[in-house]
């Protein structure tokens, strides 16, 4: 099983250190610190934390959690969204932001073409059938997303920080072990 990521040492000192100041955390940051002390918490008292995975192979998607892992050839763009949303917890960001991934910044786009409406409708129309589809392949994994994530002018995934799993969203980061519990579809 993979390890869960732990605050470092630095990072505890930071925390420690803008808590007794007194400087006021910001939302984002109020969210990691909730959400990092949550998964310490629990994994000091022993309490499994679920590990999902949603990583791209080549031209098809990886999907699944421990138990089970299915291979999907799909050319849905919903697929990155959703990924890239977990990368991010918590998080609501613009829906122009996340349509426009890759190609420049989403707000210099906003004020280019103010095309916030059309981007939401657009990933609204992507990320529900790969979600969908995630639920067919695995239920667990489909129907978490389906409760999860928001969309809107601004989109998220917004899980319950005491229950939310561990994504792995690369490829490179699933052990040789998890090969043997792989099914292929499509």
């Amino acid at each position: 099983m993979a390890e869960i990521e732990r605050p470092t040492a630095p990072e505890l000192r930071a925390i420690a250190d803008a808590v007794e100041s007194g400087r006021q955390l910001t939302k984002g940051e109020t969210l990691e610190v909730a959400q990092a002390l949550r998964q310490f918490a629990r994994h000091r008292m022993g309490r499994k934390i679920p590990r999902y995975v949603l990583a791209r192979y080549g031209d098809r998607w990886i999907v699944g959690t421990e138990a089970e892992y299915t291979i999907l050839k799909t050319r849905k763009k919903g697929f990155e969204y959703l990924q890239f949303l977990v990368q991010h917890p918590g998080k609501q960001i613009p829906a122009i932001q996340v349509f426009h991934l890759g190609k420049t910044s989403g707000i210099e786009l906003a004020m280019v073409f103010g095309d916030n409406e059309r981007a939401r409708v657009n990933l609204t129309k992507q990320i529900w059938p790969a979600i969908r589809e995630l639920r067919e392949s695995n239920a667990t994994v489909g129907d978490h997303l389906q409760k999860r994530i928001s969309t809107g002018s601004y989109v998220g995934y917004l899980p319950d920080p005491a229950t939310a799993p561990h994504w792995v969203t690369q490829w490179d980061r699933i052990s040789s072990e998890v090969e043997q519990n792989i099914h292929i579809t499509g």
